[in-house]
């Protein structure tokens, strides 16, 4: 937090972005993680290696939290304090199915293990919902999207149409869709045609805000 406080640079970049909005396939690749650190370090692998790529999945988002609450978009802190537990969790889950499965510790060990088993399942099943809810909302809106875009080339036909940005907000009370595209021309009649062809592939109210260039 202190780091972004005196640093100049306060735009989220794409790396940022990337570690704000989780989903299942990041517990998924957690989970291999942990496997992956849990069996070279047994085995005397490679353990500096994988100790490195756990890591990579720790610090990231713990850095992304620090941003966001530094900058005041706690929406951005909460998504990689999501993604933070889930690898957390996920690893350390993973790592000791591994030990145990190589029958580390006595009887005593095994009993502690035991309860972290059941801790460690207690945490990732709640996390599992709001996880695989993400990815249900990135595969719809990547639907909506290539609808949009199906729909601009249908609705202004014979012209050469580049979509230069393409946004669609279902976060707050309306949803809204914003698209800057490159045309040849754009008319009112043009206007009109195109949220007609969209109305359909949207969710009823969406405000549509179109910037031609």
């Amino acid at each position: 937090v202190t780091i972004v406080w005196v640093s100049p640079l306060k735009v989220a970049t794409p790396e940022i972005l990337a570690r704000t909005n989780p989903n299942i396939f990041d517990m998924v690749a957690a989970t291999l993680s942990g496997l992956a650190g849990g069996y070279a370090m047994i085995r005397n692998r490679g353990g500096t290696i994988v100790g490195v790529a756990i890591a990579t999945a720790l610090m990231p988002p713990m850095a992304v939290v620090g941003f966001g609450v530094a900058t005041g978009q706690f929406a951005f802190a909460q998504g990689a304090l999501l993604l933070f537990t889930t690898n957390l969790a996920a690893i350390a889950l993973s790592v000791t199915l591994v030990c145990t499965f190589y029958g580390f510790g006595g009887a005593a060990t095994r009993k502690a293990v035991a309860w972290q088993l059941v801790v460690g399942v207690l945490v990732l099943l709640p996390l599992g919902w709001p996880l695989t809810h993400a990815l249900a909302d990135i595969a719809r809106q990547t639907r909506t999207v290539n609808t949009v875009r199906s729909a601009m080339v249908t609705a202004l036909g014979s012209q050469q149409i580049r979509i230069l940005d393409l946004k669609l907000d279902h976060a707050g009370a309306t949803p809204t869709l914003d698209v800057t595209f490159a045309v040849q021309a754009f008319t009112r009649e043009d206007d009109i045609r195109l949220r007609q062809v969209l109305a359909p592939a949207l969710a009823t109210g969406t405000v549509m805000r179109f910037q031609p260039v």
